[in-house]
């Protein structure tokens, strides 16, 4: 199995699908990207990733700018970070129920980001930071009560995102998880420990 492939595919301009063969474990690190150039992303549309994969790899699909909808297996259990990152076709992701991190800034800057489900329960899910900061179209985001813990400005600058629901299992909140968004209230669940300047930045914010 491949387990490492640092810029293997860089540069693979006409490249559209890449398919990821059963008894793959990992989406290798950068292995889309392009070393020393100034719009470093892929130019594929589709890719197919068996249920063997437990964990996508650091920049995995930076910048994969037709990338317009992945199908996540049931056996994924970590998302790394800047994975999806400036996936700016990408318009709906869903979560199995065995994934249990999502990493920094995995989503970032989806700008066509609409839709973002979490599966049934099964595992303790943590969202880092910035992890879907600046999907500008996202408009409601429901995080379950298997995820613990949200990342320090995790939906910052969805300017869109007028809705979260947030239920009882978060323990963790970080600072500014809400900065510049379009969100009016909030509950914040009474399994809640930490939540250190959590709503900074919330200038829309009317009623807690």
């Amino acid at each position: 199995s491949v387990t490492s492939a640092d810029y293997a595919l860089g540069g693979a301009q006409n490249l559209k699908k890449i398919i990821f063969a059963d008894g793959i474990k990992r989406v290798p690190d950068r292995m889309l990207l392009r070393s020393n150039s100034s719009h470093p992303g892929s130019n594929i549309s589709e890719a197919v990733l068996p249920e063997s994969i437990t964990e996508i790899g650091r920049y995995a699909f930076y910048n994969c700018d037709s990338l317009s909808a992945i199908t996540l297996p049931g056996s994924l259990e970590t998302v790394g970070d800047h994975a999806f990152y400036d996936c700016d076709a990408l318009t709906g992701i869903s979560f199995p129920e065995t994934v249990a991190e999502i990493e920094y800034n995995a989503f970032e800057s989806c700008d066509l980001l609409t839709e973002v489900e979490f599966e049934g329960p099964d595992v303790d899910k943590v969202i880092g930071d910035s992890a879907f900061a600046n999907c500008t179209s996202l408009t409601e985001i429901e995080l379950p009560g298997e995820v613990v813990s949200v990342g320090s400005e995790a939906f910052a600058g969805c300017t869109s995102l007028a809705v979260v629901t947030l239920h009882n299992g978060l323990e963790t909140i970080g600072s500014e998880f809400l900065k510049d968004t379009a969100v009016t209230e909030i509950t914040i669940p009474k399994s809640v420990t930490s939540a250190d300047y959590a709503l900074g930045g919330a200038q829309n914010l009317k009623k807690i």
